[in-house]
């Protein structure tokens, strides 16, 4: 008795099955060492290990701009140096950068406001420091 073409035929069953009942590669968890997925902040904002730190204001023109950093794990309050940065739109360099102060978070929120002189080919972000770590925001449109 030939029983080639009866194996034959369960391989295949047994493999259909098989991934049939696999899971999509969609719905698998990551292993250890996976990075990330990307998250996509708008413009003027960054993500920090812990939350956001954004700027907002009338880009790219003079006027009162604010500084913000929203916490999103709840560990407590902390405190964080906040500031900006300014640069030539021409050359790319930085040609402001400041602390504006430091505050401590409120329910996991801070901000500083500030009046900024801006000329029209100028792109403002902003900048934070906890614990020696400094983290930066996208660039606002110019």
């Amino acid at each position: 008795m030939n029983l080639r073409p009866l194996l034959a035929t369960a391989a295949l069953l047994l493999a259909a099955t098989t991934f049939a009942a696999a899971p999509s590669l969609d719905a698998r968890q990551p292993r250890g060492g996976t990075a990330p997925s990307h998250r996509s902040s708008p413009d003027g904002c960054g993500e920090t290990d812990h939350g956001h730190l954004c700027i907002s204001g009338p880009s790219p023109r003079s006027g009162t701009y604010k500084i913000a950093y929203n916490r999103y794990d709840d560990v407590g309050e902390i405190t964080v140096k906040l500031g900006y940065e300014i640069k030539m739109i021409r050359d790319g360099r930085i040609h402001e950068s400041r602390w504006i102060g430091s505050k401590r978070t409120r329910n996991g929120y801070a901000y500083v406001k500030k009046h900024l002189t801006m000329g029209e080919k100028d792109c403002v972000r902003a900048k934070m420091e906890y614990r020696g770590r400094k983290y930066i925001s996208k660039w606002l449109p110019c």
